[in-house]
Protein backbone atom coordinates (compact mmCIF):
# COMPACT_ATOMS: atom_id res chain seq x y z
CA UNK A 1 0.00 0.00 0.00
CA UNK A 2 2.75 2.39 0.24
CA UNK A 3 2.05 3.79 -3.19
CA UNK A 4 -1.50 4.69 -2.33
CA UNK A 5 -0.03 6.61 0.92
CA UNK A 6 2.41 8.25 -1.04
CA UNK A 7 -0.10 9.43 -3.26
CA UNK A 8 -2.69 10.81 -0.78
CA UNK A 9 0.47 12.66 0.60
CA UNK A 10 0.88 14.09 -2.20
CA UNK A 11 -2.41 15.08 -2.83
CA UNK A 12 -3.15 16.05 0.62
CA UNK A 13 -0.75 18.38 1.80
CA UNK A 14 1.32 21.09 0.86
CA UNK A 15 4.48 21.52 -0.53
CA UNK A 16 6.71 20.46 -3.93
CA UNK A 17 5.10 18.98 -6.81
CA UNK A 18 6.14 15.48 -6.88
CA UNK A 19 4.31 14.02 -9.97
CA UNK A 20 4.97 15.03 -13.34
CA UNK A 21 2.68 17.54 -15.74
CA UNK A 22 3.20 14.82 -19.02
CA UNK A 23 -0.01 12.32 -18.88
CA UNK A 24 3.06 9.91 -20.18
CA UNK A 25 5.37 10.38 -17.27
CA UNK A 26 2.95 10.33 -14.67
CA UNK A 27 2.01 6.71 -16.28
CA UNK A 28 5.62 5.81 -16.35
CA UNK A 29 5.83 6.97 -12.55
CA UNK A 30 2.87 4.98 -11.93
CA UNK A 31 4.33 2.13 -13.34
CA UNK A 32 7.33 2.75 -10.85
CA UNK A 33 5.71 2.85 -8.15
CA UNK A 34 3.15 -0.48 -8.61
CA UNK A 35 6.26 -2.20 -9.56
CA UNK A 36 7.69 -0.79 -6.21
CA UNK A 37 4.67 -2.62 -4.38
CA UNK A 38 4.51 -5.69 -5.79
CA UNK A 39 7.88 -6.92 -6.96
CA UNK A 40 10.86 -5.19 -5.22
CA UNK A 41 8.86 -5.31 -1.70
CA UNK A 42 8.97 -8.42 -1.33
CA UNK A 43 12.25 -9.02 -3.23
CA UNK A 44 13.75 -7.15 -0.69
CA UNK A 45 12.07 -8.92 2.20
CA UNK A 46 13.45 -12.54 1.21
CA UNK A 47 17.12 -11.30 0.25
CA UNK A 48 17.22 -9.01 3.88
CA UNK A 49 16.11 -12.05 5.60
CA UNK A 50 17.94 -14.54 3.80
CA UNK A 51 21.33 -12.77 3.98
CA UNK A 52 21.25 -10.69 7.13
CA UNK A 53 18.19 -11.47 9.13
CA UNK A 54 18.14 -15.31 9.26
CA UNK A 55 20.77 -16.24 12.03
CA UNK A 56 19.01 -13.77 14.62
CA UNK A 57 15.96 -15.58 14.10
CA UNK A 58 17.17 -18.55 14.11
CA UNK A 59 18.19 -18.26 17.97
CA UNK A 60 14.84 -18.08 18.85
CA UNK A 61 13.45 -21.29 20.11
CA UNK A 62 10.85 -23.14 18.20
CA UNK A 63 8.20 -21.72 20.08
CA UNK A 64 9.18 -18.30 19.41
CA UNK A 65 9.85 -18.82 15.69
CA UNK A 66 6.32 -20.34 15.18
CA UNK A 67 4.73 -17.02 17.00
CA UNK A 68 6.60 -14.74 15.22
CA UNK A 69 5.82 -16.21 11.50
CA UNK A 70 2.32 -16.39 12.72
CA UNK A 71 2.61 -12.87 13.60
CA UNK A 72 2.93 -11.81 9.77
CA UNK A 73 -0.60 -11.23 9.04
CA UNK A 74 0.08 -11.91 5.15
CA UNK A 75 -0.29 -15.70 3.73
CA UNK A 76 2.51 -15.17 0.86
CA UNK A 77 4.59 -13.06 3.23
CA UNK A 78 5.27 -15.49 5.40
CA UNK A 79 5.47 -18.44 3.38
CA UNK A 80 8.91 -16.37 2.14
CA UNK A 81 9.84 -15.97 5.48
CA UNK A 82 9.35 -19.36 6.41
CA UNK A 83 11.52 -20.07 3.42
CA UNK A 84 14.62 -17.37 3.74
CA UNK A 85 14.59 -19.19 7.94
CA UNK A 86 14.34 -22.67 6.83
CA UNK A 87 16.42 -23.07 3.34
CA UNK A 88 18.21 -19.90 3.36
CA UNK A 89 19.81 -19.15 0.22
CA UNK A 90 18.94 -22.59 -1.19
CA UNK A 91 14.76 -21.17 -0.42
CA UNK A 92 13.25 -21.27 -3.89
CA UNK A 93 12.62 -17.53 -3.37
CA UNK A 94 15.73 -15.90 -3.27
CA UNK A 95 17.35 -16.12 -6.93
CA UNK A 96 14.44 -15.21 -8.11
CA UNK A 97 14.47 -11.60 -5.74
CA UNK A 98 18.03 -11.11 -6.55
CA UNK A 99 17.06 -11.43 -10.59
CA UNK A 100 13.70 -8.62 -10.08
CA UNK A 101 16.28 -6.59 -8.14
CA UNK A 102 18.90 -7.00 -10.81
CA UNK A 103 16.28 -6.23 -13.43
CA UNK A 104 15.20 -3.12 -10.92
CA UNK A 105 18.54 -1.65 -11.65
CA UNK A 106 18.89 -2.13 -14.93
CA UNK A 107 15.24 -0.43 -15.66
CA UNK A 108 16.70 2.25 -13.50
CA UNK A 109 20.12 2.66 -15.90
CA UNK A 110 17.69 2.57 -18.94
CA UNK A 111 15.39 5.68 -17.76
CA UNK A 112 18.08 7.61 -16.20
CA UNK A 113 19.76 8.00 -19.56
CA UNK A 114 16.33 9.04 -20.85
CA UNK A 115 15.35 11.36 -17.94
CA UNK A 116 17.67 13.14 -15.37
CA UNK A 117 15.17 11.50 -12.73
CA UNK A 118 13.44 8.16 -13.10
CA UNK A 119 9.73 9.38 -14.51
CA UNK A 120 10.69 13.24 -15.17
CA UNK A 121 13.12 16.04 -16.02
CA UNK A 122 12.18 16.22 -12.40
CA UNK A 123 12.49 14.14 -9.12
CA UNK A 124 8.86 12.62 -8.59
CA UNK A 125 7.30 9.97 -6.07
CA UNK A 126 8.98 7.11 -8.47
CA UNK A 127 12.16 8.54 -7.53
CA UNK A 128 11.13 8.70 -3.41
CA UNK A 129 9.84 5.33 -3.98
CA UNK A 130 12.47 3.23 -4.92
CA UNK A 131 14.47 5.22 -2.71
CA UNK A 132 14.67 2.74 -0.12
CA UNK A 133 15.48 -0.26 -2.48
CA UNK A 134 18.65 1.38 -2.85
CA UNK A 135 19.00 2.28 0.46
CA UNK A 136 18.90 -1.30 1.49
CA UNK A 137 21.37 -2.99 -0.76
CA UNK A 138 23.19 -0.12 0.07
CA UNK A 139 23.23 -1.22 4.32
CA UNK A 140 23.36 -4.79 2.68
CA UNK A 141 27.15 -3.56 1.24
CA UNK A 142 25.95 -4.47 -2.60
CA UNK A 143 26.48 -1.41 -3.98
CA UNK A 144 28.84 -2.85 -6.49
CA UNK A 145 25.29 -3.71 -8.19
CA UNK A 146 25.63 -0.36 -9.68
CA UNK A 147 28.67 1.07 -8.78
CA UNK A 148 30.61 -1.42 -11.10
CA UNK A 149 28.23 -1.33 -14.52
CA UNK A 150 25.74 1.17 -13.90
CA UNK A 151 27.03 4.97 -13.99
CA UNK A 152 23.52 6.39 -13.96
CA UNK A 153 22.13 4.68 -11.73
CA UNK A 154 25.40 5.35 -9.63
CA UNK A 155 24.96 9.36 -10.57
CA UNK A 156 20.92 9.13 -9.15
CA UNK A 157 22.09 7.80 -6.27
CA UNK A 158 24.38 10.51 -5.38
CA UNK A 159 22.02 12.54 -6.10
CA UNK A 160 19.44 11.06 -4.29
CA UNK A 161 21.82 10.95 -0.89
CA UNK A 162 22.46 14.48 -1.86
CA UNK A 163 18.95 15.85 -0.88
CA UNK A 164 17.57 17.56 2.15
CA UNK A 165 14.98 14.82 2.41
CA UNK A 166 17.22 12.40 2.21
CA UNK A 167 19.20 13.48 5.87
CA UNK A 168 16.12 14.74 7.26
CA UNK A 169 14.80 11.13 6.99
CA UNK A 170 17.61 8.98 6.97
CA UNK A 171 20.51 10.62 8.12
CA UNK A 172 18.81 11.45 11.82
CA UNK A 173 17.13 7.99 12.11
CA UNK A 174 20.13 5.66 10.65
CA UNK A 175 18.57 2.18 10.52
CA UNK A 176 20.30 0.33 14.02
CA UNK A 177 20.82 -2.96 12.04
CA UNK A 178 23.07 -1.18 9.38
CA UNK A 179 26.18 -2.24 10.97
CA UNK A 180 24.79 -6.30 10.72
CA UNK A 181 23.59 -5.68 7.37
CA UNK A 182 26.52 -4.36 6.05
CA UNK A 183 28.60 -7.44 7.44
CA UNK A 184 26.38 -10.37 6.82
CA UNK A 185 25.87 -8.66 3.18
CA UNK A 186 29.50 -8.51 2.56
CA UNK A 187 30.16 -12.26 4.24
CA UNK A 188 27.72 -12.65 0.81
CA UNK A 189 28.78 -10.94 -1.87
CA UNK A 190 30.72 -12.93 -3.62
CA UNK A 191 27.89 -15.31 -3.66
CA UNK A 192 25.44 -13.12 -4.94
CA UNK A 193 27.82 -11.66 -8.16
CA UNK A 194 28.29 -15.41 -9.08
CA UNK A 195 24.88 -16.27 -8.71
CA UNK A 196 23.80 -13.19 -11.01
CA UNK A 197 26.36 -13.54 -13.52
CA UNK A 198 25.52 -16.95 -14.25
CA UNK A 199 22.10 -16.06 -14.80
Amino acid sequence: ESSIIMNYVDDAFDGPQLKPDLPLNRARMAMWMKKADDVYLPSIGTVTYTVSMRQKLLQMSDSERKAYLEGIPSEAARERRRLSLEMGFDSPNFAPSMFNLDQMLEDMEASLNRYEWLADSEYTLADAALTPFLERLDELSFSGLWEESRPAVTDWWDRIKSRDSYDQVLGTAPNPEREQHSERGRQAWTRIKEMLTRH
